[in-house]
C-alpha cells in the first residue's frame, strides 16, 4: 500500500517491501549509533537492534537527529524507518543524510520525507540509484507531533 503525503507528488510505501531485483541485506544492525539526545532507557542503539518493540527516544521535541556508523563504506539501497510517535498521528518532516568515510566530505541530503505519519507506520527512503560509498546515515526530524523517537531504522544494501 502507498500514501501520498500532503505537499508531496511522490507515493510513499506504507509497508516496506522489495519485489524486484536483488535482495537487500540489513547492514545497520548492531553498529554504533549516536543521537542529538536520548532518554536513559531509550538510547540510540535501540533503533538499530532489530526489535521493533524497543525504541530510541530523544526525550525532546524536534529538531533532533539519529545517526548510524556502518563502520565501512557500503552501497545503500534503502533506508526503512518505523515511526514511533504519540500522539499516534500527525504531521512530520524527516531528512535522510549520508556521509562517506573521513571528515572532509560532509553530509549529502538524500531525501526529505514530509506528511502525516502514524505510530507503527513504515517509511522507505530509496530514491533513484543506490547510494555508493556511504559510511554514516543520519535521520533528522524537523517536525513531529511528539518527542522525536524511532522504533526501528534499517539501512539495507544490495
Amino acid at each position: 500500500s502507498a500514501a501520498r503525503f500532503a505537499g508531496s507528488a511522490k507515493l510513499w510505501p506504507v509497508v516496506a517491501s522489495r519485489s524486484v531485483g536483488a535482495p537487500l541485506a540489513i547492514v545497520s544492525r548492531g553498529r554504533p549509533a549516536s543521537g542529538s539526545s536520548s532518554l536513559l532507557e531509550a538510547p540510540p542503539a535501540l533503533a538499530f537492534d532489530g526489535d521493533p518493540t524497543t525504541l530510541w527516544n530523544a526525550g525532546f521535541d524536534a529538531p533532533q537527529w539519529l545517526e548510524i556508523d556502518l563502520q565501512q563504506p557500503v552501497t545503500v539501497g534503502m533506508v526503512r524507518l518505523r515511526v514511533a510517535q504519540y500522539p499516534a498521528e500527525g504531521a512530520t518532516v524527516h531528512r535522510v543524510w549520508t556521509k562517506g568515510p573521513g571528515t572532509s566530505g560532509g553530509y549529502v541530503l538524500r531525501e526529505t520525507l514530509a506528511g502525516t505519519t502514524r505510530d507503527g507506520q513504515q517509511l522507505e527512503s530509496r530514491s533513484g540509484a543506490p547510494w555508493a560509498g556511504v559510511r554514516f546515515v543520519r535521520v533528522e526530524t524537523l517536525q513531529s507531533p511528539s518527542w522525536v523517537a524511532w522504533a526501528e531504522i534499517e539501512v539495507l544494501a544490495p
